[in-house]
């Protein structure tokens, strides 16, 4: 469940005068918890990640001195003269790791948005924080699999690739599928530029085969290969191969 909160700093009191429930719970305090303990935005700022602190702190203080306000926690103290204000003054978008009480990280994004008195001077800032550890973490590990899945294939010594059957070109092709050939992406893209090209690389000895036995992706069907690379350093290299085709609506190969 999405967890949304929210906040408001009076900068010339420098107080939080509101907070929601789920502001606090966010932090990991109860509301009383959090009202003894946070009364001012630098409390605020206090229960951000040491590495994340200095620059939240920036974020928020360059906005002040850019659009001007008051309170002790404006840049260079006192009022200050900005360089515009009212609805022309854009929210402050960041993100975050903060650290509960318990010691528990979360990640969180926060909108800072401005509020003005009669006179267009800065005098409040309203922020909507909202929990997205759940995102960030599902993020990272999906990063994780990736790379295992990368580093698994590297050294399976399997690869792959996309062939667009209307441009007649390579769509996509990876490392380790243009390294099984003794080449590097940049060479394999730059080289294998047509089917003729494609069945260059396959040992002559095997080649005719090959493009045989490739001719049933034409009709949609899967086919299994099994030939010769010669490398141009001469090594000779076996594999095996399975290209599945994908039709379009009216029959034609489209990848």
């Amino acid at each position: 469940i999405a967890r949304f909160g929210s906040w408001e700093w009076d900068l010339l009191a420098d107080e939080i005068l509101t907070y929601s429930d789920e502001c606090a719970a966010i932090y990991g305090m109860s509301q009383v918890s959090f009202r003894r303990r946070v009364t001012r935005m630098s409390h605020l700022f206090e229960l951000v990640h040491p590495d994340d602190r200095t620059k939240a702190e920036r974020e928020i203080s360059g906005y002040i001195a850019r659009f001007g306000g008051g309170g002790e926690n404006a840049e260079g103290g006192g009022e200050s003269s900005g360089e515009s204000s009212g609805e022309s003054a854009p929210p402050v978008e960041s993100e975050f790791r903060i650290v509960r009480p318990d010691g528990e990280i979360r990640h969180v994004s926060q909108i800072v948005k401005p509020e003005f008195d009669a006179e267009g001077r800065l005098n409040r800032l309203v922020g909507t924080i909202h929990d997205v550890t759940q995102q960030r973490t599902a993020a990272e590990h999906l990063r994780q699999s990736e790379d295992r899945l990368r580093q698994a294939t590297q050294l399976a010594g399997l690869g792959h690739f996309i062939w667009n059957g209307r441009d007649r070109r390579f769509q996509f092709c990876s490392r380790e599928y243009a390294r099984i050939f003794g080449l590097e992406i940049e060479e394999f893209a730059t080289r294998v530029s047509s089917e003729a090209a494609r069945a260059a690389l396959v040992h002559p000895q095997d080649r005719q085969t090959y493009v045989e036995e490739r001719q049933p992706l034409k009709e949609g069907k899967t086919v299994k290969l099994a030939y010769r690379v010669l490398t141009d350093r001469g090594e000779v290299r076996h594999v095996r191969e399975m290209i599945r085709p994908v039709l379009d609506t009216s029959g034609e190969l489209m990848q």
